[in-house]
């Protein structure tokens, strides 16, 4: 199974997609960046399949981390998308560690509503820009 790694393409769209690193032989998923396309649900669908394929291959946890300095609300519901799925296809064998900005403090308050509500542990970490 390959990794996936995205990097954005120089243009005029390249704020607008986060950097992704999915790397099968380590179980770690790293997004950076920002999230705020148009269509965020074509952007996540191949992070949906690469993490179903995972559940069935391998038997590593998996450590999420996400370091998104903003995302619109189309990403949010598909970060959402990704949580769910973790936990349907690989229960207790995951560990999320959400990093949030002093400045966006809102966004660390919406991830823990959205972990309440799905029953799930997130850990937060603060870091600077």
């Amino acid at each position: 199974m390959k990794d996936i790694i995205i990097k954005p393409v120089h243009n005029n769209f390249v704020e607008s997609m986060p950097d992704v690193h999915f790397c099968f032989k380590t179980g770690v998923l790293q997004m950076t960046g920002q999230s705020f396309m148009d269509n965020s649900t074509e952007f996540f669908f191949p992070l949906f399949k690469w993490v179903e394929e995972y559940s069935t291959k391998s038997d590593k946890n998996v450590h999420l981390i996400i370091k998104l300095t903003y995302y619109n609300t189309s990403s949010a519901k598909n970060l959402i998308m990704l949580l769910e799925i973790l936990e349907e296809k690989l229960p207790n064998k995951y560990k999320v560690d959400w990093y949030y900005t002093q400045i966006d403090i809102d966004s660390k308050e919406d991830v823990e509503e959205m972990a309440n509500d799905l029953d799930i542990s997130v850990n937060f970490i603060d870091f600077e820009l």
